[in-house]
């Protein structure tokens, strides 16, 4: 499920790309990141830990602004 996780600590974003699809998550802490990437099953941690904070919760980036990364 979860191929590809890039994260960037001095804007705290993340993308992760799961199947075939990019998400992108904002003001999410390294503390999470590292949990994800250090997970026996990411699918699992990301749907428990991310998916939901991330829709409309505190990792969304639907309010906060995408950092502009070159």
């Amino acid at each position: 499920m979860v191929k590809r996780v890039c994260y960037n600590a001095e804007h705290a974003y993340m993308l992760i790309l799961l199947k075939e699809v990019w998400y992108h998550y904002c003001e999410i802490d390294q503390g999470t990141v590292s949990a994800l990437l250090a997970a026996e099953s990411k699918g699992k941690f990301y749907n428990a830990s991310i998916k939901d904070s991330g829709t409309d919760g505190k990792f969304s980036c639907r309010d906060k602004p995408v950092p502009e990364l070159q």
